[in-house]
């Protein structure tokens, strides 16, 4: 009967975030269980949506990224701060700064949440 509170102890907290684009950049990007897919150059609104245990989180939610890997300065992440091309509800701007790639690690509320793979390709001809 002692051992099912030590086995909980142990249990950590799983946290996700999940993206999807705000409002539509000049060329596609690709937002997916994959990863990231964006064009050199282009900027995207995205809005994120946390997620502790597979549960949806408030609003009051606090959300920030790190982009980590052997070419972090591929993608640059800022937080949006009022309306960004017609994307009130986006969070985020995402932008292709070079061709490469990186992961992203989304941090809820300080927390490390399961990476997102970015790759940075050619703008289309």
């Amino acid at each position: 009967m002692t051992l099912l509170p030590l086995l909980l102890a142990g249990c950590t907290p799983q946290y996700e975030v999940l993206l999807s684009v705000a409002s539509e950049p000049p060329l596609p990007v690709s937002i997916s269980t994959d990863g990231i897919e964006i064009p050199e150059g282009i900027a995207a609104a995205v809005t994120a949506y946390p997620y502790k245990d597979g549960e949806p989180l408030g609003d009051d939610t606090e959300i920030d990224f790190v982009v980590e890997g052997i070419d972090v300065d591929v993608v640059d992440v800022t937080p949006v701060s009022g309306a960004f091309a017609g994307a009130e509800d986006a969070d985020f701007v995402v932008v292709g700064v070079s061709l490469g790639e990186a992961e992203l690690v989304p941090l809820v509320d300080d927390h490390a949440a399961a990476p997102i793979s970015v790759r940075v390709v050619p703008q289309p001809d």
